[in-house]
């Protein structure tokens, strides 16, 4: 199998240089934000009976906002190939239990770098803890984000 040139410390250094240009700019206009970043590692998936390498990446998930209102959450999933991904936005409360989920669309086949998904104006109920994103590839999870919710 061919290497990659991008290493998972490549990648993470990048979106962890991304996140903090993220929330340099985004702080001056928002009350309160929040930026995080989760790895996953290569694996290999199906498609159509073909077995298909996709390599290490990142989510990246942001969201800013004041108290439980947010101006937007926003969440994208970056490697050098993503096929059939799909990010999720998830509330959850005591005890990491679900309490809502907002799926996104899956992508229509394979992407190069990036998919991205963003929701804007909105407010998290009082039994929210934690705000999430999370990413699949074929409808497996490979990465959750989660920010506190107070």
């Amino acid at each position: 199998m061919e290497k990659s040139r991008f290493s998972v410390k490549k990648v993470v250094k990048v979106a962890l240089l991304v996140a903090v240009a993220s929330v340099v700019v985004v702080s001056g206009n928002a009350s309160a934000s929040a930026t995080g970043v989760a790895t996953w590692g290569g694996f290999t998936t199906s498609i159509k009976g073909i077995p298909v390498p996709i390599k290490n990446g990142v989510l990246i998930h942001q969201i800013s906002g004041s108290g439980r209102n947010y101006t937007h959450q926003k969440a994208q999933a970056q490697s050098p190939l993503i096929c059939y991904g799909r990010i999720d936005f998830v509330e959850l409360g005591v005890g990491d239990k679900e309490i809502s989920r907002s799926k996104g669309s899956e992508s229509a086949g394979c992407v190069k770098f990036a998919i991205t998904r963003q929701r804007n104006n909105g407010k998290f109920g009082s039994n929210v803890r934690k705000a999430c994103a999370q990413f699949y590839v074929n409808g497996v999870s490979k990465a959750r984000q989660c920010h506190s919710i107070y």
